[in-house]
């Protein structure tokens, strides 16, 4: 296998995909000399696999023949770049997975909106296709998979930016969401960001797909260098192979596919998302009327404009997923009756002022601001030429001040919409165990 050179195997990083990638190595090439580095403490059950922990961890890359970076490990750090200068061979768990794979594959990435995305083509595939697994962000490791693969199989993946950025395959089937800035402090740079998601694309040739919606530039740009077929779609251009107008979603020239209300799914995000299901969906010569009654059977995902339920006349919904200002845009746009905001998380350095235009320009009477961002916010509220007299803002330090804000201050049957545009890290480990807190203290209150 090219993507394994030498004997002397470092595993950098041993969270999941690590683990996974670990097994997968003993498994297949039990010769190998295998090592790992984390800067965390691991839990490992071979004693005879040497460990290197701690805050020097990237010391000793020299000494392997090839480096298995996992996607939390930055590409960019000095220590690694300086391996790949010296002629050694770094790789990862998604390279491994795609050089051995020989099933039909579909990536998906973007900035938001890869889960239910992901979800979506998978659950509408599956019906059809019993072959059909779910892998990557969302799903099973890839390299748990790998074995249990064989060529009727489809493959559904999650690919983040972290697991793009030295990737050196695409799939079969590329699925391009929009892009905008987030996971910097990963990336280093907007641009570096870019190209890494340019990836699920950049390997592609003429028998292969590409699904996208070109009003986003970002994405349209990306798209422009690729030899794969194009198939857009698009929530106003009629000319697009799927497209959106007047509530109701279409296929070209003007089969109509599903109208919006039927979906399980609010927000014209989640149109978009639709859009790029139906139309991957239909490369495998889906039955409309199979995709449409799917559509129609799927299962909102956890912290995604989740709503939590009504309580002490109330209505929440939990948008802990939202860790960008145009996530939280996007949500605020979903409501008719947002009049509570909680917004605020670890800051990134992202642009809030699109943010506060939307908030200062929406119907939100009380706005309540969590650490960090929030005094970011703040700060751009009031450098604002607009008036903010109308909204009522609140700045706490925990979520739960935030809840017992929201229940004082929000109206009967209004709604109250956890969508922070920022990480969680500041508070919490990860976006899940947020939304999971305000969840829980909800119901607690009631």
């Amino acid at each position: 296998m090219n993507e394994i050179q030498g004997k002397k195997i470092l595993i950098l990083g041993f969270g999941k995909e690590g683990q996974s990638t670990l097994s997968y190595l003993k498994k297949h090439h039990p010769d190998l000399d295998i090592e790992i580095a984390d800067q965390k403490e691991i839990e490992i059950t071979n004693k005879h696999i040497k460990t290197h922990i701690g805050k020097d961890y990237l010391n000793l890359l020299q000494e392997f023949d090839t480096v298995i970076r996992t996607p939390g490990i930055p590409n960019r750090l000095p220590e690694i770049q300086n391996y790949i200068k010296s002629g050694k061979h770094l790789t990862s768990a998604t390279n491994i997975f795609f050089s051995q794979v020989k099933s039909k594959t579909i990536g998906i990435t973007g900035t938001k909106g890869k889960s239910t995305t992901t979800s979506l083509i998978y659950h509408i595939l599956k019906s059809s296709f019993p072959n059909t697994h779910l892998v990557g962000n969302i799903g099973i490791p890839m390299l748990d998979l790998l074995d249990k693969l064989n060529s009727e199989s489809i493959v559904v993946a999650e690919l983040s930016s972290h697991q793009l950025e030295d990737c050196r395959y695409s799939p079969h089937i590329a699925v391009l969401l929009e892009i905008v800035p987030e996971h910097l402090d990963h990336a280093g740079t907007f641009e570096n960001y870019i190209l890494s998601k340019s990836n699920i694309t950049y390997f592609q040739n003429s028998t292969d797909y590409l699904v996208f919606n070109p009003a986003h530039i970002e994405t349209n740009r990306i798209a422009q260098e690729t030899k794969a077929t194009k198939i857009t779609f698009s929530l106003t251009n009629k000319d697009s192979f799927a497209y959106a107008e007047q509530g109701t979603l279409y296929l070209k020239p003007r089969v109509k596919v599903i109208d919006v209300n039927e979906i399980p799914l609010i927000s014209r995000g989640n149109q978009e998302n639709s859009l790029a299901a139906i139309s991957t969906c239909s490369i495998f010569n889906i039955p409309v009327e199979l995709i449409t009654s799917h559509l129609k059977t799927f299962q909102p995902l956890e912290h995604r404009l989740e709503l939590v339920g009504k309580f002490k006349e109330i209505i929440f919904y939990n948008d802990s997923i939202s860790t960008t200002p145009q996530s939280t845009i996007n949500a605020i746009d979903a409501f008719a009756d947002l009049e509570t905001l909680i917004v605020g998380g670890y800051d990134r350095g992202l642009d809030f002022s699109p943010l506060v235009d939307k908030i200062l320009d929406s119907k939100i009477k009380n706005l309540i601001l969590l650490p960090t961002t929030g005094e970011a916010i703040l700060a751009k509220i009031k450098d604002s030429e607009k008036s903010y007299s109308q909204i009522k803002i609140s700045s706490v330090k925990t979520m739960d001040q935030a809840v017992e804000f929201a229940f004082k201050e929000t109206s009967p049957n209004k709604i109250c919409l956890l969508s922070p545009a920022a990480s969680s890290y500041t508070s919490y480990t990860s976006f899940e165990e947020r939304g999971n807190h305000f969840k829980n203290l909800i119901k607690e209150t009631k």
